[in-house]
Formats: structure tokens, sequence, C-alpha cells
């Protein structure tokens, strides 16, 4: 390793624990939570009913200004393939967090072989993405 990292010590034993600060504020993560814990009991729901087999199927449909992150990590923290502000997918659930209503739709895309992410616009395509990625 790097002498940056290393700061002259000899083996592990010589490291010193040095806390992170943060000079950012806290993010308040209690309604994100909320949420997620709302959207999983909902989709423990579809899958006992065998309406969907994965989260990655849907989107979630509602206003995001709530959540202290945005657009690709509001997918990452549900593991769905978006979330939108309109959709004129299927309905096929709801969840509620402090009175605040998102729908859960059928995602009208096809299946990314390579992500599985419900992006592609055609059968056995790469979503944009992933075409990206592929070709450098």
């Amino acid at each position: 390793a790097p002498n940056i990292i290393k700061k002259g010590a000899k083996d592990i034993f010589d490291f010193v624990y040095e806390p992170i600060s943060w000079d950012e504020e806290e993010i308040d993560d209690e309604f994100a939570l909320k949420a997620r814990e709302a959207f999983y009991e909902e989709i423990d729901r579809l899958r006992k009913e065998k309406i969907i087999k994965a989260t990655l199927e849907v989107e979630i449909v509602g206003d995001d200004s709530h959540f202290p992150f945005k657009d690709k990590d509001l997918e990452d923290w549900f593991v769905v393939s978006g979330f939108v502000k309109e959709s004129d997918g299927e309905r096929i659930g709801k969840f509620v967090v402090d009175e605040i209503e998102f729908d859960i739709v059928k995602s009208q895309n096809y299946k990314c072989p390579r992500c599985w992410r419900y992006k592609a616009t055609k059968e056995g395509a790469l979503c944009d993405r992933c075409q990206k990625v592929v070709n450098g």
C-alpha cells in the first residue's frame, strides 16, 4: 500500500484507528426507512399472491421529494426498476408512509439480460445503461 495509507506503519498492528469526520449534516433517513418497510410488506403480499416474483419487475410511482436521495439511488434503495412521478403501468399495489401514498406498478419495459432491471425497450435487448457499458 502507498505511504499515504500506511503512514509509516510496518505491519497491521501499527495502524491507528481514526474515526471519519463528516462535514455534512446528518441525513434524515427515517422517512426512507419507513417507506422501505411499508414497500416490502406490500411486496410480500404480491409475492404470496404470485403477482410478481422479484421487486425488479415493478416501479414505484410517487413524489420523491420526501426522500434524502433521488433517482438511481431510490431505485437501488427499493431494488426496483424505476421510481417515477407518473406511469401508465398496471397498478398492482400501494403503500402509505406518513399519509403519503405511493403506487406499485408493473414495469412496461423488458428485462435487461445483463442487469435484470426492466428497462430494455425490446425483448432480449440491453437497457441504455448496459449498452453504454458494453460498447465502452
